[in-house]
């Protein structure tokens, strides 16, 4: 029954080969569905326990979401410079997918005067002279709420905090809003002496260019290392494409099954191209040098002797596992 199984390529090959190409091209379909997801989200069960309370805590108090837009300046408590820093808050301001910001410009200061609690914005808009600058700089380093939190103790340094409403659904979010909040920065970059953004989508964006980057390099690294040992332990070039070609459309069949049930490619998910490699390569292997000790030049169809000396002495294990 077995070696039947596994014999049945080399006795219909027109057939094999037909039923090989449909899957892949039914599988390229899939992969090309195929999603990206880097959240932490993609890390964590939906069916945990914490997650009611998780999406409460959400829905009562907003998004968890948050982007820190760092700028750093020594000459940032000037007229001129808070001008510049006006305009790109409110250019910050106007981006989609905002839910809230909170920066200078949006805070309140509280200190005492004369014995009397005084409250008042922070800053509206930038000041007209220095002096004014400065006078802000003193309250925000005088405001607990401000000082270390929106604005660094020495006062050279502050943080722009951008609130975003994040749908799990979307899988462009990430990209989209660390686009648009670093193409805002590039427009200001040269106006501050540093200027850069912190936060889950541009992590999310990093990690994403970071696993197709290692994708890229442990999976060729893989063929190789596979092809080298089979060519010096087999003696055979041409036994080393084998692998190679079963590697890669098992891979392809995995991300066409992955792209139609939904199943995206994470960071857990992101090896499993180098794990076939190097997994499915030990049954090629046993294959190969089953068939390779069952080539007989005295028998009149060398090749499907060798298939059937394979298939007889090797089939029920590799067929098993």
């Amino acid at each position: 029954m077995v070696e039947t199984i596994l014999t049945f390529g080399a006795r219909n090959r027109l057939i094999s080969g037909m039923v090989i190409l449909l899957i892949t091209v039914f599988a390229g379909f899939g992969a090309s569905q195929l999603r990206i997801d880097t959240s932490y989200d993609s890390l964590v069960s939906p069916d945990d326990p914490g997650w009611p309370a998780y999406n409460q805590t959400i829905a009562e108090f907003g998004s968890d979401s948050t982007t820190i837009v760092y700028v750093r300046d020594s000459k940032l408590w000037t007229a001129d410079k808070l001008a510049t820093l006006e305009d790109f808050v409110f250019t910050l301001e106007e981006l989609s997918d905002l839910e809230n910001i909170d920066s200078v410009f949006h805070s309140t200061s509280i200190r005492d005067r004369d014995g009397f609690l005084e409250s008042q914005p922070l800053m509206d808009y930038a000041p007209v002279d220095d002096q004014d600058a400065l006078r802000i700089r003193e309250d925000a380093l005088y405001n607990p709420l401000v000082s270390g939190n929106l604005v660094s103790p020495n006062g050279y340094a502050l943080a722009i905090n951008l609130t975003t409403r994040k749908d799990k659904s979307d899988a462009e979010f990430n990209q989209r809003f660390h686009d648009n909040v670093q193409s805002v920065i590039d427009k200001f970059s040269g106006s501050f002496e540093e200027v850069f953004q912190v936060g889950p989508p541009r992590l999310n964006v990093e990690i994403e260019k970071g696993m197709f980057s290692d994708l890229a390099v442990i999976s060729p690294l893989s063929g190789l290392l596979l092809i080298a040992s089979i060519v010096f332990f087999l003696r055979t070039f041409s036994s080393a494409a084998l692998p190679i070609a079963t590697s890669t459309l098992s891979i392809l069949w995995t991300f066409g099954f992955m792209g139609y049930f939904g199943i995206p490619l994470t960071l857990l998910t992101a090896i499993v191209p180098s794990l076939v490699i190097v997994i499915g390569s030990t049954e090629d292997t046993h294959l190969l040098s089953s068939y390779l000790g069952g080539l007989d030049p005295s028998k009149s169809k060398i090749r499907m002797a060798a298939i059937r000396f394979m298939a007889k002495h090797t089939g029920l294990p590799i067929f098993i596992t």
